[in-house]
């Protein structure tokens, strides 16, 4: 027969383990509370979150850009939107980012690409047909080091 220490220590034991139990369970519930979405062991869940995609817009007024530069992180996909508040149509050009977007008059467009390693880039505004940039911004594209999400 158990002795009435042994009995005391192994409901101690047993109690520690509950409580133990109890207190990681909440901490795993409170951390998946935090993450959006089904994703602690679902590897599926994890192949449909949403990338990291940055998102810009500049718009074009009076033959001017509304920015006179943006920055951008290397390696990550970009959707710029440029909205042409003009009556006549526009180039926009970042060599090697957009080789050439046809902007019509008063309307928008969307412009994907995968930013390049960290450098400076000069966009370009250029009449639909002509070469001479009527207007310029600076294109910075940074490490991801350091910069806050």
């Amino acid at each position: 027969m158990l002795n009435r220490a042994v009995l005391t220590r192994m409901v101690a034991l047993v109690c520690s383990a509950i409580l133990l139990f109890t207190a990681c369970q909440d901490d795993t519930d409170e951390v998946a509370e935090q993450i959006e979405g089904d994703v602690i062991g679902s590897p599926e869940a994890a192949n449909e979150l949403e990338e990291d995609i940055e998102e810009i817009s500049i718009e074009i007024t009076d033959g001017e850009l509304n920015e006179d530069g943006i920055e951008l992180i290397e390696e990550r996909p970009t959707v710029l939107r440029v909205q042409n508040n003009d009556d006549v149509a526009y180039v926009l050009r970042i060599d090697p980012l957009v080789a050439g977007a046809v902007i019509p008059a008063g309307d928008s467009i969307s412009v994907e690409f995968t930013t390049p390693v960290q450098n400076e880039y000069t966009g370009e505004l250029l009449p639909e047909s002509g070469d001479e940039p009527l207007d310029t911004m600076t294109v910075e594209v940074l490490s991801p080091l350091g910069v806050p999400d």
